[in-house]
């Protein structure tokens, strides 16, 4: 639910993860594991950051 949410290039609340880290997200769905989403996660931060900073 997470990964179609918010991780897939289709997603209505996508958070525009780039492709590579999309992609290592998804080959790492089966079976899932406690980082799977570290990647989308600093992303997500980085992003959120910005308009914190101004």
């Amino acid at each position: 639910l997470l990964y179609a949410s918010y991780l897939s290039s289709g997603a209505q609340m996508n958070v525009c993860l780039n492709e590579e880290d999309r992609r290592a997200v998804l080959l790492r769905l089966s079976p899932p594991f406690e980082e799977l989403f570290d990647r989308a996660e600093e992303h997500a931060l980085r992003v959120l950051l910005d308009p914190w900073t101004l």
